[in-house]
């Protein structure tokens, strides 16, 4: 009989084989069908968590699963509100693609530095773009992104991949942008991830004092405003989180039903 050859890392026939009983024989959601589809998904995910090679990732994805799982069953027998099936379910497929992505990143035979190099190239684009935006176009610096705290999100987690050689000269050109969209959560996340990647633990532990300073300095005395709504939200999410223990350990996960 011809064997099936397995990558290493690869899903066990002791996974997948319980997926096929699971997607076949479990009966939740709104009626079978429902049922057969979200066993699938959650089946899918946990199969495609060991074709990923890391531990952790592997660790947390198989953790996503059983606790979508968690979701999607106490959503159909309302333990939590029915709403977190839609947003669980759309939650699952935007995983799906991610993990697929990384699994392709991850088997592709480009070195690191060809994706950073792109990476790089792409965040030179979308600032060139709002800073059009900011001094042409009298507007917002938001690129394609949709608005401010996404441009500068992704301008903050791509900052480290400029600390190299030819490409360090454009730091000052992501610093003017990061203080054109003045979102403050990103600048110190700019911050902190650089005060790591220079000295570590310590280092980042340390820059967290600017970035508070920052924070009092300039974002307080003009948006004070919009920090009273940001806590109400807080407030709203803490007091909901809090009704039973489950939420409290584990939070909602994808399926929040709390102010936006």
């Amino acid at each position: 009989m011809q064997h099936i050859k397995l990558n290493k890392g690869g899903a066990s026939p002791l996974l997948l084989i319980p997926c096929l009983f699971m997607t076949t024989l479990l009966v939740w959601g709104a009626d079978v069908h429902y049922g057969h589809a979200y066993a699938f998904l959650i089946s899918g995910m946990a199969a495609m968590a060991l074709m990923m090679r890391n531990t952790i990732l592997t660790a947390f994805v198989l953790y996503l699963s059983c606790w979508f799982a968690f979701l999607l069953s106490a959503g159909s027998r309302g333990i939590v509100p029915v709403e977190i099936t839609a947003q669980a379910v759309d939650s699952i497929m935007l995983i799906l693609a991610g993990i697929g992505v990384y699994i392709c990143t991850r088997h592709s035979k480009g070195t690191i530095s060809t994706y950073l190099n792109w990476i790089c190239i792409l965040v030179l684009i979308l600032i060139a773009m709002g800073l059009i935006q900011v001094f042409i176009g009298h507007g917002s610096p938001v690129a394609t992104l949709g608005n401010q705290n996404f441009f500068a999100a992704f301008i903050a987690i791509s900052v480290v991949f400029f600390i190299r050689r030819r490409w360090w000269v454009f730091l000052p050109v992501i610093g003017l942008a990061l203080a054109c969209a003045k979102t403050s959560t990103a600048i110190a996340a700019a911050l902190i991830s650089c005060a790591f990647y220079f000295w570590g633990w310590k280092g980042a532990g340390l820059s967290i004092i600017p970035a508070v300073a920052y924070y009092v300095l300039f974002k307080i005395p003009v948006h004070s405003l919009s920090l009273g709504t940001r806590l109400e939200y807080w407030i709203d999410a803490l007091s909901k989180i809090s009704n039973s223990w489950h939420t409290l350990i584990f939070g909602v996960g994808p399926g929040v039903y709390w102010q936006f």
